[in-house]
C-alpha cells in the first residue's frame, strides 16, 4: 500500500482514481474494494487509459511512456514526464517491458 496516496492493489489504485472511473462511465460501478481485484483493477485501468490516452487528446498516438505517465501522475501525467516521480515510474515500467521482450525473444529463438 502507498500510504501517502492510499493506493492499494496490483495497480496501486487510489480512491480518486476510482471516483474518476465512475465519473467517466456515468455510474457508481466500482468500489474501493475493487482495487484488490486484479480483474476489476485491469478494467478500471483500461477505461482510464482509453479515455485519457486518446491520440486526439495527446496530439499523437500514445506511447508506453505516455501510458505510464498517465497512470502515475493522473490525467495530465503526459505533461509531467520530466517530474522525478514520473521519471522513476517510467524507468520501472520500461525495465519490466524490456525484461518481457527479452523473455519473448529467448522463447522465440528456442522454437
Amino acid at each position: 500500500m502507498n500510504d501517502a496516496e492510499h493506493a492499494v492493489g496490483l495497480y496501486q489504485i487510489t480512491p480518486i482514481f476510482v471516483d474518476d472511473i465512475n465519473r467517466l462511465i456515468g455510474k457508481e460501478k466500482f468500489t474501493l474494494d475493487d482495487r484488490y481485484s486484479a480483474l476489476a483493477s485491469e478494467t478500471m485501468i483500461f477505461i482510464y487509459l482509453n479515455h485519457y490516452a486518446r491520440a486526439q487528446r495527446l496530439g499523437h498516438e500514445a506511447t508506453n511512456q505516455d501510458l505510464a505517465a498517465l497512470h502515475c501522475a493522473g490525467p495530465d501525467g503526459d505533461l509531467q514526464k520530466d517530474e522525478l516521480k514520473v521519471k522513476e515510474h517510467w524507468e520501472k515500467v520500461k525495465a519490466v517491458l524490456e525484461a518481457n521482450e527479452r523473455k519473448l525473444n529467448d522463447a522465440n529463438q528456442k522454437n
